[in-house]
């Protein structure tokens, strides 16, 4: 959702705010991301893992059962939000991050909220839909423009929580069949068989995700955004970068959708899974090609006062993002066909391999520190997840079943 305001919102943000607001709504930014969609990430997996096999109208009881969990996990998310707050802000002392958590929070929880919704349009092959909310979140989130003029740092995290808003609002025009004709809304059938998928799946999703964001936010303690400006170069460079990765992951996320009726990997043949993995190579090389050719062009048009600083970081951003896109391509094969224990296990050893070089190398070396390490971690992302399927699907005779 976020490759279009990569691309103009933020750039708008960092012209208008002043340096340390930027770097705060980085870091607050970054701490929402952290979290992400994983709460839901295994409710939304489990419908879209299950809801095919059943009748429409069980279709429509999965996705209100699946509603009413999300809803009661994200009460509980935006409590431990509010409590935690102080300590989180503690993190980063002098910065306005405090006052932007509460209401990114409310954005945080629309987002969740809005993947399990949007999950059976992705069942239901309805692609249109899910990119007419988008789209209307997208388009809101500009109001925070305007309100930083006459609210400051709040206005911005209001923008992003209209953004939010706007996003369920057109969900339930959509839909209002589901949300407003009789029947039930709850059933303990579907609730079992999301708790069997929910702890892997959410699990490892917020492994995944704290991983994409831990560099910023350590950048962020130790290199304070009120006196330097390492905090936003290195998110100018790996947020230019992540554009590149873009249609990847919308690529992925299809893929995950169109895989939802398929049962077991014998659906596919070897040479389909060997010509798979030439393509993800040659995208990977590709992606490198044209990082490094517009990759500085792309820096000096969209982030001017950064781009100098930035660009010492280019080369590595665009090299590790464009390993990841490995791993991006891999993951919908393995999270639909391998057991559901390998994912996480995955996601772990992921972390592990983020996590290591960013408590060595972001302390003493800052922001080239984070961008080392953050090509560390993508080496180890992609030989991980690029690897598990080499071994289940092209080095493998045995099938695969989707459980």
């Amino acid at each position: 959702m976020l490759g279009f305001p990569r691309l103009v919102l933020f750039p708008l943000l960092a012209w208008i705010l002043t340096g340390p607001e930027f770097g705060d709504f980085i870091i607050a930014l970054s701490v929402m991301q952290m979290i992400g969609a994983a709460p839901t990430n295994g409710v939304t997996g489990y419908v879209l893992r299950d809801a095919a096999n059943h009748s429409p109208s069980d279709q429509t009881l999965i996705l209100r059962t699946a509603l009413i969990a999300s809803a009661a996990l994200m009460l509980a998310i935006g409590v431990i939000i509010a409590a935690a707050n102080p300590w989180i802000a503690a993190l980063w002392p002098g910065s306005n991050v405090s006052e932007l958590l509460p209401l990114m929070a409310i954005w945080l929880i629309c987002q969740n909220l809005a993947q399990v919704a949007m999950a059976i349009w992705r069942v239901r092959r309805q692609f249109a839909r899910s990119v007419t909310a988008r789209a209307a979140e997208a388009a809101m989130l500009f109001s925070a423009i305007p309100l930083y003029q006459f609210l400051g740092m709040r206005g911005v995290a209001i923008g992003f929580a209209l953004g939010g808003l706007a996003s369920l609002a057109t969900i339930f025009s959509i839909e209002r069949a589901i949300f407003l004709s009789g029947g039930r809304w709850f059933d303990w059938r579907f609730v079992r068989g999301i708790l069997r998928v929910w702890a892997p799946l959410s699990i490892s999703a917020l492994i995944y995700l704290s991983s994409g964001y831990l560099d910023r936010l350590v950048l962020g303690a130790y290199w304070p955004t009120s006196e330097s400006t390492q905090v936003a170069a290195f998110f100018v460079a790996t947020s230019i970068a992540r554009v590149f990765l873009t249609p990847a992951n919308q690529a992925s996320a299809l893929l995950l959708s169109l895989l939802g009726r398929v049962r077991s990997s014998a659906r596919f043949g070897r040479p389909f899974y060997i010509a798979y993995a030439v393509g993800l190579l040659a995208v990977n090389g590709v992606l490198i090609v044209v990082g490094m050719i517009l990759g500085p062009f792309a820096l000096r048009l969209f982030y001017p006062e950064t781009a100098s600083e930035a660009q010492t970081l280019w080369g590595w951003a665009v090299v590790a993002m464009s390993l990841l896109s490995l791993q991006i391509g891999s993951r919908p094969f393995v999270a639909k066909f391998l057991p559901p224990v390998i994912v996480p296990i995955l996601t772990t050893i992921t972390f592990v391999g983020r996590l290591v070089p960013i408590v060595i190398l972001v302390p003493t070396g800052g922001a080239i520190g984070a961008a080392h390490a953050l090509l560390v971690g993508a080496i180890v992302a992609a030989a991980c997840w690029f690897g598990a399927y080499l071994a289940a699907f092209v080095f493998s005779s045995a099938t695969h079943d989707s459980v």
